[in-house]
């Protein structure tokens, strides 16, 4: 739980946060373990590296790579992005058309 509100301090989040300390969605979405370094991963640091971007201290399980799920009022899985490695980060502008999709009325 403390890294939850660090994370939710740190990028001043302010709506509802969950956390999944066992680890069930990280299983359920089969999102991936693994050390991740490589050249295209060399490259995506030194990117966001150049750009004015920083590492900070690593938190939790440095292995655990990151996704995104939208998941509808019914519970259906209706997009997903599972990161590859290291700064395979979901597109915000693809994240923002789909949640879009989700919230539009026809």
């Amino acid at each position: 739980m403390a890294q939850a509100k660090n994370f939710r301090s740190t990028f001043e989040i302010e709506f509802d946060l969950y956390t999944d300390p066992a680890l069930n969605s990280f299983r359920v979405f089969n999102l991936k373990r693994k050390l991740g370094i490589g050249p295209r991963a060399i490259g995506r640091y030194l990117k966001v590296l150049l750009s004015g971007h920083r590492q900070g201290w690593t938190q939790g399980d440095a292995l655990q790579q990151a996704g995104v799920v939208l998941i509808d009022e019914t519970g259906t899985l209706v997009w997903r992005h599972i990161n590859d490695g290291p700064g395979d980060h979901a597109d915000l502008e693809t994240i923002l058309q789909q949640v879009r999709s989700l919230t539009r009325s026809d």
